[in-house]
C-alpha cells in the first residue's frame, strides 16, 4: 500500500485548482481594530500629558503649540 506524504509543515493551503493564494494580510476591519485598540489611546494618553505638562510648567510641546 503506498501513501504519499507531505512535507512537514504543508498544510496543503497556497493553492486552488493550480491557483496560487495571495499571503495573509490585515483586512480592513484589522485596521480598524489596530487603530482603535492601540493608535488611539497612546494618542488619547499623549494629549493628556501634553496638556498637563502645559498646565503645571507652562512649557508647550506638542500640539497644543499649533493653537
Amino acid at each position: 500500500m503506498h501513501t504519499s506524504r507531505k512535507p512537514q509543515g504543508d498544510t496543503g493551503k497556497g493553492t486552488v485548482m493550480g491557483w496560487r493564494l495571495p499571503g495573509e494580510r490585515l483586512t480592513p476591519a484589522g485596521w480598524g481594530m489596530l487603530f482603535a485598540v492601540f493608535l488611539l489611546p497612546v494618542l488619547g494618553v499623549g494629549l493628556l500629558l501634553d496638556a498637563l505638562v502645559q498646565l503645571v510648567f507652562g512649557w508647550c510641546l506638542g500640539v497644543w503649540c499649533w493653537f
